[in-house]
């Protein structure tokens, strides 16, 4: 019995200091070898390495897994007074993946790992929701309204919605724009963007 109280607490360990550990753990997935470059690199990020990183990775890849669900999650963990933009190309898929990180967040697994990152019961709404904290996550799509609130991490995920998106350069410039007129202007000093 000690044994597996020491295993369970090695690993809750292991979770708080690294985000693949924190995915198998809290997320209950099994990261890949490319998943493992993808949260060693965000690792670096957050350790102060560099501020912005890009992944490029093809569809189907589960880089959103690890970009959208994991690393909010680990990041209100980690650092529960902070705020997080979490944006992808529609505000349903923003939101789908702000519940996600939500219920994680309210899970006893992260709770494990973060006992002090708990979920606000009074501020809960998919699109905009806190910790007990004060951290809050802003779910947004692209082109959606996030004036007023200012943030930590701005993740922006799947910008783009598919192939016939992707090649009008009308709205690449029209994403472009949002990402440097109000993405980045939403940003706190020091914050980081993946």
């Amino acid at each position: 019995n000690a044994t597996k109280v020491l295993a369970e607490l090695s690993k809750r360990e292991q979770a708080a200091a690294s985000l693949p550990a924190y995915a198998r753990y809290a997320l209950e997935v099994t990261p890949a070898a490319h998943h493992i470059l993808i949260c060693e690199a965000i690792d670096s990020l957050l350790a102060d390495d560099y501020d912005e990183l890009i992944i490029n990775s093809p569809p189907g890849s589960a880089k959103s897994t690890y970009t959208s669900h994991a690393l909010p999650s680990y990041f209100m963990g980690r650092y529960p007074t902070h705020n997080v933009i979490l944006a992808t190309h529609t505000s349903d898929l923003s939101e789908r993946w702000s519940r996600k990180v939500r219920n994680t967040v309210d899970s006893k697994e992260h709770n494990n790992v973060f006992p002090l990152s708990r979920l606000s019961h009074d501020s809960t709404a998919v699109s905009r929701w806190a910790t007990s904290g004060g951290g809050e996550v802003l779910a947004a799509g692209v082109g959606g309204s996030i004036l007023g609130f200012r943030a930590d991490l701005g993740i922006l995920d799947d910008p783009i919605s598919g192939y016939e998106q992707a090649q009008s350069l009308t709205q690449l410039q029209k994403v472009h724009s949002w990402y440097e007129t109000d993405l980045i202007t939403r940003l706190k000093p020091g914050a980081k963007t993946v």
